[in-house]
């Protein structure tokens, strides 16, 4: 993707036109590397995302919501303190590089203007934002460096901010970039090495004019150019990149949007979204492997000795026939030959010399009764890791269900309760409530879902009442769904599909759901969160569809 300063210095123009003269409202820390600003402009309020991911930096304006922690970042509260009910002055490319300048005045205590700057770094694994003064003196930083982590440049407060130096052409010295597409040899490579803050993507396309030094200027003031045309790019319907216009030196589908943030924010919405939950399942999942793998080995060890225990009869019949014979054996005697009553035969049966006949007959009879108690033992056993195995298959499910955090949390304490295992994770601050089960409103009436094992129990036995209408997807693992009230059909086919497509099988065309008063659900008792059992229940065939596309809106 186009991470470049011409890309950025168009979405820039952008947020300038949009944020001048707003009020920061309120900041927030989503996540480690990322902060949001509510700017409101005119009585307007927009959303600003300046995300120092390494693998995806950026800043635009945006719609998507995410979750907040309940106790602020000490970075969050630092702006807060700062920034809070000031007004955005500017927002400008700074140093003609991939830096964003957003300068903000504010009143302290006393009501005196001062003047900061919100420098937002977006140079891949070195991205970072930095807070400073006017003067340029650092206050603090979402991401420090310290004197051990580098030898050219530290980010740290109290430190005056500087810049890494430049080896390349700047995008503001304009006779030296005419000088190189006039006499240099023009390509793709050639342009990412002489040239600051151009992409590949970019720069492909530069090097694919007939003038490419023309083509470069255009780019520059793109904003201003009849080409502009923010878009989205796909190939084979897979969503690639971002463009300030459709690239001719580049093939695929290209989906245009009214502005560049529009088409930033519908892009990161996706791929950002899919790679903060990979991120975010990334424990939870290795704690369920694991638990999977235990469970599994653990079966297989008592199926191997149930398949052992198949000897406890044989054993037994040494020993009675050993004491019917006890006669026949003598001192030192390596084996018994007998007649075998049982099988109306001569069997041979081995003896330790070091025994006594009788010895020879208990030791055997310890081996069969050995062997019966880890029969006992195993079948019990078998029937609990059985259970185990199927709740951690709905686990499973849950996991691809959920999208917050939090959500993610309550399944890791649910994995390490489990296993037996404290949550590595901090503890939950005791004011904090967990996320609860989702609610939403389909044809006037209020429907909850629960999206993993905690929130299903929730949904069923504490949101659901007896009268109320209860749903789960038929013979397979899924959330449970309570519709407060009596309601119609048509609210029941839609309810049913929303079970259907939270369960694990929502690839299916069409699925089977139960459906029945919640009275008639009862827990197994002993048994995992989530598990149950009902009775009185009718079925309905539907396609599996999010709630997002049949909830009242």
């Amino acid at each position: 993707m186009p991470n470049d300063v011409i890309t950025l210095s168009a979405a820039v123009r952008e947020l300038q036109s949009t944020l001048a003269g707003g009020r920061i409202e309120k900041i927030y820390q989503p996540e480690t590397d990322e902060i949001t600003l509510s700017v409101k402009v005119a009585r307007k309020a927009s959303t600003l995302v300046i995300s120092a991911n390494p693998s995806h930096p950026r800043i635009h304006i945006t719609t998507q919501k995410k979750e907040n922690s309940y106790t602020a970042p000490a970075f969050c509260m630092l702006l807060r303190k700062y920034l809070s009910g000031g007004f955005i002055e500017s927002v400008e490319i700074f140093n003609s590089d991939r830096i964003v300048k957003i300068s903000v005045i504010n009143k302290n205590e006393l009501k005196d203007s001062n003047r900061f700057f919100l420098m937002a770094e977006l140079m891949g694994r070195y991205s970072n934002v930095i807070l400073t003064t006017e003067s340029f003196k650092i206050i603090d930083a979402i991401r420090r460096i310290h004197f051990d982590q580098s030898t050219t440049r530290y980010i740290l407060p109290n430190l005056e901010y500087t810049l890494q130096p430049k080896s390349r052409i700047s995008l503001d010295e304009t006779e030296k970039a005419d000088d190189f597409f006039r006499t240099a040899e023009i390509n793709a490579d050639s342009i990412i090495k002489n040239i600051n803050g151009v992409s590949k993507e970019t720069a492909k396309e530069i090097a694919s004019s007939d003038s490419p030094g023309d083509k470069f200027k255009e780019l520059l003031n793109i904003n201003d150019s009849d080409s502009y045309q923010p878009c989205l790019r796909y190939e084979n319907g897979v969503l690639k990149d971002y463009y300030v216009y459709p690239y001719s030196s580049i093939n695929g589908t290209y989906k245009p949007y009214p502005d560049l943030n529009s088409a930033l924010d519908a892009f990161f919405g996706l791929y950002d979204g899919n790679e903060r939950k990979k991120a975010s399942t990334k424990t939870v999942t290795t704690v369920l492997k694991r638990l999977q793998s235990k469970t599994d080995r653990r079966i297989a060890d008592n199926l191997a000795k149930l398949e052992e225990s198949d000897k406890a009869a044989y054993y037994q019949k040494c020993g009675e026939l050993i004491l019917s014979n006890i006669y026949a054996i003598k001192p030192r005697d390596l084996s018994l030959v007998c007649y075998d009553y049982y099988e109306n035969a001569t069997t041979e049966i081995p003896l330790d010399p070091s025994l006594s006949p009788s010895a020879n007959a208990q030791q055997y009879f310890r081996k069969y009764a050995k062997l019966k108690r880890a029969a006992e033992i195993a079948t019990t056993q078998l029937e609990a890791l059985k259970e185990q195995k199927e709740y951690l298959e709905s686990v499973a499910v849950s996991i691809n269900n959920c999208s917050l955090k939090s959500e993610y949390d309550e399944i890791l304490e649910e994995l390490n309760s489990l296993s037996g295992l404290r949550n590595p994770l901090k503890k939950r601050n005791l004011k904090e409530k967990p996320t609860g089960p989702t609610r939403f409103v389909v044809d006037g009436f209020n429907v909850y879902l629960g999206k993993n094992n905690l929130q299903n129990n929730e949904v069923t036995f504490s949101v659901g009442d007896g009268g109320d209408t209860w749903l789960h997807v038929k013979a397979h693992h899924g959330a449970h769904v309570v519709i407060k009230g009596r309601p119609t059909a048509e609210v029941i086919e839609k309810c049913a599909r929303v079970a259907a497509f939270y369960s694990s099988a929502k690839t299916s065309e069409k699925v089977e759901v139960d459906y029945t008063l919640r009275k008639n659900v009862r827990k197994i008792p002993s048994a995992m969160p989530g598990m149950v059992t009902y009775v009185n229940y009718r079925s309905i065939l539907v396609s599996p569809t999010d709630y997002t596309e049949i909830c009242d809106k």
